[in-house]
């Protein structure tokens, strides 16, 4: 299944005004994340929303490409970019994670929050950004696992569906997601259950 950007181009300016659910947890993925990149770090981040992370992330790093698969939300990232004195080099492009060109050995680390569980075919995706990777870089991951959330969040998200309310999701629980990094080459080099579901992963290309 191919990810479809019109329910995200529908609901990119509500997303954009809404605030961030718990500020100290993401902060603290920031700082989790922060860790591993250097200021000559090239960086990729798929599914980048509206643009929060990678223009936090700017200051860290030499370049980061940032895509998203609806057009709107990258429009309201460049209008954010466009308000900050110095995030000129953060690259905003639209395409969907199966459009992307991962390339071969060009990123030390590649930044995919909040979107494995509303992309599929992740076994391809995960080979991709191995690929993409340069022998020790990382991919630094958020993931709803919707197998071990409250089973009236997952007995809710059909009907949700039904009427608009909500994209399509992969359901999968966090020992599967684990056990797919590990099995396209990853070693896990940091893991936080901040949430029950609710799984951050650093998984590092050997060197």
């Amino acid at each position: 299944m191919k990810t479809d950007a019109q329910f995200w181009d529908g609901v990119s300016s509500k997303y954009s005004a809404k605030p961030v659910p718990d500020e100290s947890i993401y902060e603290q993925k920031l700082a989790i994340s922060r860790k591993y990149l250097q200021p000559d770090h090239q960086v990729m981040e798929f599914g980048c929303g509206t643009g929060t992370t990678a223009l936090n992330h700017a200051g860290d790093v030499e370049h980061i490409i940032a895509y998203d698969f609806s057009p709107e939300m990258i429009k309201i990232a460049k209008s954010k970019q466009a308000a900050l004195a110095s995030a000129d080099n953060v690259e905003f492009k639209v395409a969907a994670v199966e459009d992307i060109e991962f390339g071969n050995g060009q990123y030390d680390a590649i930044m995919g929050h909040s979107i494995l569980h509303l992309t599929f075919d992740n076994e391809v995706t995960l080979k991709k950004i191995f690929n993409g990777l340069k022998p020790g870089g990382v991919f630094i991951s958020g993931s709803g696992c919707l197998k071990e959330m409250n089973p009236l969040i997952r007995m809710a998200i059909p009907i949700m569906q039904f009427f608009g309310k909500a994209p399509a999701v992969n359901a999968f629980s966090s020992t599967e997601l684990v056990n797919l990094h590990t099995a396209c080459g990853f070693e896990i080099v940091e893991r936080w259950d901040y949430k029950k579901g609710e799984l951050y992963l650093v998984a590092q290309k050997p060197e």
